[in-house]
C-alpha cells in the first residue's frame, strides 16, 4: 500500500486549525481512531464500499501531524484521495490570524513524498499491520 504525504503550511493557532480539521473529518463521516489534542495528531479513516468494511481493503486513512514550524503533515492512504488535501488546504488557508502581522502569510506549499509501506497481516487477529511494527495495534499481540 503506498502513501502519498503532503506537508501544508499555515498561519495562526495550531489549536484551532487541529480542531476545524477534527469537525472537518466528523462532518463528512470519518471514523476517529485518533484525536490527540496534546501530542497534536490526528487519525481518521474511512469506508469505501463493502471490501473496506469486511476486510479493511480500499479502507482510506487520513494521518494528520502537526510539526513545530507552523506546518501540518498529511499522509494520505491513496493516491485517489486528492479532493480531501484539496478540503484541508483551504482550512489551513482559512485558519489565518485575524490581525495579520507586517510580513506576509507564506503560500500554502504541498509536498508529495511517495513511500511505499509494507504490511502483513497479524497471525492472531489478522489485522493489516507494518511489517515494522512489533505490537500488533488491534489486538497487541506480538
Amino acid at each position: 500500500m503506498s502513501q502519498l504525504i503532503h506537508t501544508l503550511d499555515f498561519a495562526g493557532s495550531a489549536q484551532d486549525l487541529f480542531e476545524s480539521f477534527l469537525r472537518h473529518f466528523r462532518a463528512r463521516d470519518y471514523h476517529i481512531e485518533e484525536a490527540d489534542a496534546v501530542g497534536m495528531r490526528l487519525h481518521a479513516e474511512k469506508t469505501r464500499g463493502l471490501f473496506s468494511k469486511l476486510f479493511g481493503i480500499g479502507t482510506l486513512h487520513v494521518h494528520v501531524q502537526f510539526m513545530d514550524d507552523d506546518t501540518v503533515q498529511v499522509r494520505l492512504s491513496s493516491a485517489g484521495a486528492g479532493t480531501i488535501l484539496d478540503e484541508l488546504k483551504a482550512l489551513a488557508a482559512k485558519n489565518k490570524p485575524a490581525v495579520v502581522p507586517a510580513p506576509a502569510a507564506p503560500p500554502v506549499v504541498s509536498q508529495v513524498i511517495l513511500r511505499e509501506i509494507v504490511k502483513i497481516p497479524c497471525r492472531f487477529c489478522g489485522s493489516l499491520i507494518e511489517n515494522t511494527q512489533t505490537r500488533c495495534p488491534y489486538c497487541g499481540g506480538e
